[in-house]
């Protein structure tokens, strides 16, 4: 860390792993408060790694909570609704300040390499840039808005409290009262359970389903609602520990 514009430099990085540091985020609000990502990838080791100081890098914290063990490659702060936006090897994940809790931010993100996060403030969008699958955005303004004021089509699925642990809770929106299956499977295609039936009132239908996460691995899984003839996929991340 420099405060004289360059002439002098402080090691501010001691106490955290020797590791590829991939990103630094400065709060514009507090110059001494800064988020950390670091990456195991060239270390052959995947661990998470994000950090926080709020004296300038003497202390750090750990902050990857529930993050998979994965490389962390960019993090993005936004301070309108204090949140911040965590690219990953396995997609982009997001959490609010002051926790250490994080989830996956939106679906239909392929699951490769995320290197690049920018956020577009005028509109409040977040653009992702991937390892060879393109560049994708996402409207932010969906998180502070409720499912029902989200999507205004017939049918929706939005996942509660992802990354999982022993179960997932789901807040599925239908504007009528209808059957619908679900159906879990893991990365490689293994059917975990399938066609199990969901009896849906008109409006937010909130339900879940326990897992036994003694036969699981940790790692990706896919979700699949079936509605008449509309099929939504969410993924799934299960972390036991």
């Amino acid at each position: 860390m420099t405060t004289n514009e360059g002439a002098s430099w402080t090691l501010v990085s001691s106490s955290l792993p020797v590791r590829w540091v991939t990103h630094l985020e400065v709060d514009p609000r507090d110059a001494m408060s800064v988020y950390a990502t670091l990456s195991g990838y060239r270390y052959h080791e995947n661990m998470k790694h994000v950090y926080h100081t709020t004296d300038g890098g003497n202390i750090w914290t750990d902050i990857s909570g529930n993050l998979p063990d994965v490389p962390c490659n960019d993090i993005v702060m936004d301070t309108t609704y204090s949140t911040l936006y965590l690219a990953t090897d396995i997609g982009v994940y997001y959490s609010y300040m002051g926790s250490n809790q994080w989830d996956v931010l939106g679906s239909e993100l392929p699951l490769v390499p995320v290197c690049d996060l920018r956020l577009h403030n005028p509109s409040h969008k977040l653009l992702a840039a991937t390892y060879g699958r393109s560049m994708y955005t996402f409207d932010l303004n969906v998180l502070t808005a409720s499912p029902a004021n989200v999507n205004k089509s017939s049918f929706s699925v939005f996942v509660l409290q992802n990354p999982v642990s022993d179960a997932f809770s789901l807040n599925i929106y239908s504007d009528k009262t209808a059957e619908a299956t679900m159906s879990f499977f893991s990365s490689t295609g293994k059917n975990i359970f399938a066609g199990e039936k969901l009896k849906l009132h008109a409006g937010n239908n909130f339900t879940g389903r326990n897992l036994r996460t003694a036969n699981l691995a940790d790692g990706v899984y896919f979700l699949q609602i079936n509605y008449g003839d509309k099929s939504v996929v969410r993924k799934i991340c299960l972390q036991k520990s």
